[in-house]
């Protein structure tokens, strides 16, 4: 009975040290994960907000360029319309 107890015993030492090592790597792994997450949504997504607006905006501004320009060139047009009739009369 002693040798079998002893056996118990040095199986449970085993496992105790492996479980240990076991929860120091999930210990770690999950420190990463929330270092991680953390890191995002206080750089990354910020930042990809930023640029969405930028995006945006920019976007915005393109448009108004080419309303003014499709409405400068017909003035252009009409300007060259009214100053032909101009010269046929």
């Amino acid at each position: 009975m002693d040798d079998i107890e002893k056996i118990k015993i040095n199986d449970l030492r085993k496992k105790s040290s492996s479980m240990i090592m076991n929860n120091f790597f999930s210990i770690i792994t999950i420190a990463i994960v929330t270092l991680s997450l953390l890191w995002w949504a206080y750089y990354v997504r910020p930042a990809q907000i930023e640029n969405e607006k930028k995006e945006k905006l920019y976007q915005e501004y393109l448009s108004k360029q080419k309303q003014e320009y499709e409405k400068r060139e017909s003035q252009i047009e009409l300007s060259k319309k009214l100053h032909e009739k101009k010269h046929h009369e």
